[in-house]
Formats: C-alpha cells, structure tokens, sequence
C-alpha cells in the first residue's frame, strides 16, 4: 500500500513537472521587456485633456515625470493642466505642459506640436502613450465615407503619427515606451461599431508588429484593451447608439478611468505587451491571443490551460448577443 502510495506521488509530482517545463523553458529563452520607468521621463500623453488620458497623466505626475499633455481643444487643456500640476510627486522639479494639436490634420503638423513640447521639457518623449480617439455607434448603412475616413485619421493614423514622430530618437536611445488604447473592440466585433472597431483592430496590429520589430532597440511596445469607461466620450457615444449594442454593452460593468489608469501603468511597470481590464478582458485576452509570445507564467499558464473553458463560454456569450440582435430585428430596416 505504501508502495502504491509512493508511485502516485511520483506521478503526480511528474505531472505537475510536465505541465510547467514548458513554461520554465520560455521563460529562459524569451526576451521579455524590462518594464517601463517613468520618474524623471518625459511622457507625452494624446487626448490627455479627459477620460483615460486625463487619469493617466495625473498618475504619471504622481510618479514623477514630466508630462506632456497633447489634444485639440485647448480650453479642455487648461483645465487638465491645473488637475494634473497638483499631482506632481517634484512640484519644484516636475514640468507639467499643454500641445495643442489637431491628429487628424496630417504628419507634419503633429511632428510640429511634438518638437515644440521636446523643446520645452528639454527631454525627447521617452514614453508615449496613444489615448487619443473617438467612437460614434451606430448601423453600417448610416455611416458617410468620410465618417468612416475621419474616425481612422483620428484613431489609427493619429497614433501612427505620434509613434513615428518619436521613434527614431527612441532607437537611437535604444530605449523608451510606446502604448496603444485600443479596445476590447479590436478583440470581438458588434452590431453598430464597424466604424470605430475596424480602427482599433488596426492599432492591436500595428503594436504587434512594432513590439517585434523594436525588439532589437529595447523599445517596449504595449497594447491596452480597455472596456467600457465612465469617461466623457463614452457618454457621448452612447448618444444615439444602436439600442443592441447598448443592451450588449450592459451585460458588462463600467469600469472607472481611474482603475484603468492604474492597472495600465502597473502592467508597464512590469513589462507587458498585452494590458486588459478585468476578468472579461482576461477572457477576451486568451480567446484571441494567437500567436503572441510569452510575457509571464500566470498569463502563459491560463492561455494554455484555460483557452478551452473561455472559448466555450464565450460561444454561450455570442449565442445571447444573437438573441438580442434578433429581439430588435424588427425595429431594423430589412431589405
């Protein structure tokens, strides 16, 4: 009995020994970033004026950098200046300032704004953060082209912009931290967001392909996939949003910039590539993680081990939301 005993232990120790070699030989072989610093960095942060942005400034200032706000509107701006000046951690040292930009205006325009603010701190931006963008939500047939041209300038080329205005000075560097809002958008796709997550797609791609290719100048690259946020411009998307995706959003809570702020710089501290919001981020994160590579052993462990769980309940999800859609079919113009 004893003896029996003994093997069911070794088995069971073999097991568990099995189920982790893998990762402990990733976690050996995989160049992982080294997180990113900001006490004493200059972060230049868009749509900073509100929301996210705002929330992330004011907790760069706390952490001691020097921040660079950039929007368009600049009464909004000067607003945020004063919010974010009082969380300076070095209200002696620190440089808190305003760039006032429109993203959408083209290239040279924003490299422009973003020389100017440089010269300013005296710093090039070592960290930037893409939080600038807008949602509009409503049925594909109701969108113009030019809506759909204007939310990619602002959400997708605006970003792409900012990013290849300071990269250059970045990879001579050899060092310094590009991030990406995207959404939990860019992750699952619904009725009335074909404007907004075709843009956010774009940026999920964008940063993968920028996380491998600066690999070699020790530039972190991170993408964030937040849900829906209390913050100005998700009220003013849900203004005449499809009442489907409206009764699809409720399933899920609201989240609080704040926390979304927090967990962002955290994840960064740490070194991640992909950054989501909470358990359904974390669902959606490893139902579509493809072919990412590893960034730490609990992320890698539940991609492995827990894909299968999430997928099915993420097919339970989308036979609802089809159930919703159908409920309203009829208030919809059927051709």
């Amino acid at each position: 009995m004893e003896g029996i005993q003994i093997l069911l232990c070794c088995g069971a120790g073999l097991a568990v020994v099995l189920l982790l070699l893998p990762f402990i030989i990733l976690h050996i072989l995989t160049k992982r970033s080294s997180g990113t610093r900001f006490e004493g960095k200059h972060v230049l942060i868009t749509g900073g004026s509100q929301g996210i942005g705002l929330e992330l400034a004011k907790q760069c200032a706390a952490n001691g950098s020097h921040v660079t706000i950039l929007a368009r509107n600049l009464e909004q701006l000067q607003k945020a200046l004063e919010l974010i000046e009082k969380c300076r951690k070095y209200p002696d040292s620190q440089m808190v300032q305003i760039a006032q930009c429109d993203l959408s205006l083209g290239y040279d325009n924003v490299e422009q704004a973003i020389r100017k603010a440089e010269s300013a701190i005296g710093e090039n931006v070592q960290v930037l953060i893409n939080s600038a963008g807008y949602s509009v939500n409503k049925y594909f047939e109701d969108f113009t082209v030019d809506q759909f041209k204007k939310m990619m300038d602002v959400n997708y080329f605006g970003a792409l912009f900012t990013t290849k205005a300071v990269l250059d000075n970045m990879k001579v560097r050899k060092s310094g931290s590009i991030v990406f809002l995207s959404s939990q958008g860019a992750q699952v796709g619904f009725i009335g967001m074909t404007c907004y997550s075709p843009t956010k797609y774009a940026l999920k791609g964008l940063a993968e392909c920028l996380h491998n290719e600066l690999l070699p100048f020790n530039i972190n690259v991170a993408v964030v996939y937040p849900s829906d946020t209390d913050t100005p411009g998700f009220a003013n998307e849900n203004i005449g949003k499809a009442v489907e995706c409206k009764e699809i959003s409720s399933t899920s809570s609201l989240v609080q910039p704040e926390k979304v702020a927090s967990q962002i710089l955290s994840d960064l501290k740490r070194g991640r590539f992909s950054i989501c919001i909470g358990l359904d981020g974390i669902m959606l994160n490893t139902v579509t993680c493809g072919m990412l590579p590893y960034e730490c052993f609990s992320q890698a462990f539940v991609q492995v081990y827990l894909i299968g769980i999430f997928r099915l309940i993420g097919m339970f999800y989308a036979t609802f939301f089809q159930s919703i859609i159908m409920k309203h079919k009829e208030k919809r113009k059927l051709y």
